[in-house]
């Protein structure tokens, strides 16, 4: 029993802090992907509002480790092929911020 519970106190630590090192992951792309979006010339409007969207929904889930969004992988793999022929710096940045999500389960 105690060396059960000692395994299951294990793993919720490494999975504590594998979330803590996917988090830092998220803010670095997030950093990235925000100075591509700066750099992007006449960028379309409505790519502008879903990016903006997309970028707020990624700062709180950075905040608050208890937001779950189920739907935002699949948001922003859509952004990503939208911005895929104009934008290829920032389309990669989004395909690579969807792929950490699906790793953290989100």
């Amino acid at each position: 029993m105690l060396e059960s519970n000692l395994q299951m106190t294990h793993n919720e630590t490494l999975q504590t802090r594998w979330h803590t090192v996917e988090r830092q992951q998220l803010k670095i792309l997030l950093s990235q992907l925000k100075e591509a979006l700066q750099e992007t010339d006449q960028l379309d409007p409505e790519l502008a509002r879903m990016a903006s969207e997309v970028d707020a929904d990624l700062h709180r889930l950075v905040q608050d480790e208890n937001h779950q969004d189920a739907e935002l992988g699949g948001r922003i793999e859509g952004l990503a092929a939208d911005f895929a022929a104009k934008h290829p710096r920032t389309e990669a940045l989004l395909r690579e911020v969807a792929d950490l999500l699906g790793k953290m389960g989100i």
